[in-house]
């Protein structure tokens, strides 16, 4: 990204600071576009995807492409890509065994 900036005629300081950019009228601007393009895109993959005479590939590709540009769109509206949520629970025994609070899960 800072190269593609810095070619852009970004100064070197606000390349290493992408961030500051998508903060701008105009950064703002081209993410709402990019957004906008992705999201037709995946439209059309969803539409492609209900088609019934797709072959296990065909449909493999598009369910591949879709799960990529679902995580392009997170990315351009600041979302998280994945779930970083975890639950752990932890058995009975072990709690007991190590003195940890059974009402915290």
């Amino acid at each position: 990204m800072k190269e593609a900036m810095i070619k852009s005629k970004y100064s070197v300081s606000y390349a290493e600071s992408p961030a500051q950019v998508r903060e701008t009228k105009g950064g703002k601007e081209v993410i709402t576009s990019v957004l906008e393009q992705y999201q037709k895109e995946e439209q059309r993959l969803l539409d492609a995807a209900g088609k019934k005479d797709l072959t296990k590939e065909q449909y493999r590709t598009i369910i591949d492409s879709l799960d990529k540009v679902r995580k392009q769109i997170q990315l351009c509206g600041g979302g998280a890509t994945s779930n970083i949520a975890m639950i752990i629970q932890i058995a009975p025994e072990i709690a007991d065994k190590n003195d940890i609070n059974k009402s915290a899960g």
